[in-house]
């Protein structure tokens, strides 16, 4: 996929030589990767919990939504366990699944 193929061109780009010459301030990638994972799945949560506002509407309707949150949340887990990972740590060597796990650990409390 795209985004497969974008990670592994910046973990090829990292190691390569004439970058760390050009950027050599720029030797941490993978902690900028990692602020943006962070970041991004702070967002997403955000914007996950602004499309189903389960603050609203009646005891059982707030319900319903919290429900479709939880689930929207699980899958997310999923997904960044089984896929995200491998792909980023194979990548770029950057473990997604924790950082976005802690991430959203730290949205929920």
């Amino acid at each position: 996929t795209r985004y497969e193929l974008m990670l592994r061109g910046i973990g090829y780009m990292q190691n390569m030589r004439a970058f760390k010459t050009v950027c050599p301030l720029r030797n941490e990638l993978h902690l900028d990767i990692t602020t943006a994972v962070k970041k991004g799945s702070s967002e997403w949560y955000e914007s996950l919990i602004a499309q189903y506002k389960p603050e609203e509407g009646s005891l059982e309707e707030q319900l319903k939504k919290m429900v479709q949150v939880i689930d929207a949340v699980c899958a997310d887990i999923q997904r960044g366990q089984n896929i995200y990972n491998k792909l980023f740590y194979s990548a770029v060597k950057v473990d997604y699944f924790s950082i976005s796990y802690r991430q959203l650990e730290k949205q929920v409390a």
